[in-house]
């Protein structure tokens, strides 16, 4: 049994760089959660210049009246 627990670990160990399982998952979780934020970053920063542009035409029209 000791040899088959072994076998097992010894993949993981790899793919973790001999890393604990939670530090490995909270790594894990953590990219995932930056590569979202990364990815909505644009939609984001668009929702915001056209806010911007909203207020500016806003304040022309008001400077204009």
């Amino acid at each position: 049994m000791l040899s088959e627990r072994s076998e097992v670990s010894r993949p993981y160990a790899e793919l973790t760089g001999g890393r604990k399982k939670n530090e490995y998952w909270k790594r894990e979780k953590e990219s995932r959660c930056l590569n979202e934020y990364l990815i909505l970053l644009p939609s984001l920063l668009s929702l915001v210049q056209n806010k911007i542009s909203i207020i500016r035409k806003q304040d022309i029209i008001r400077d204009n009246q």
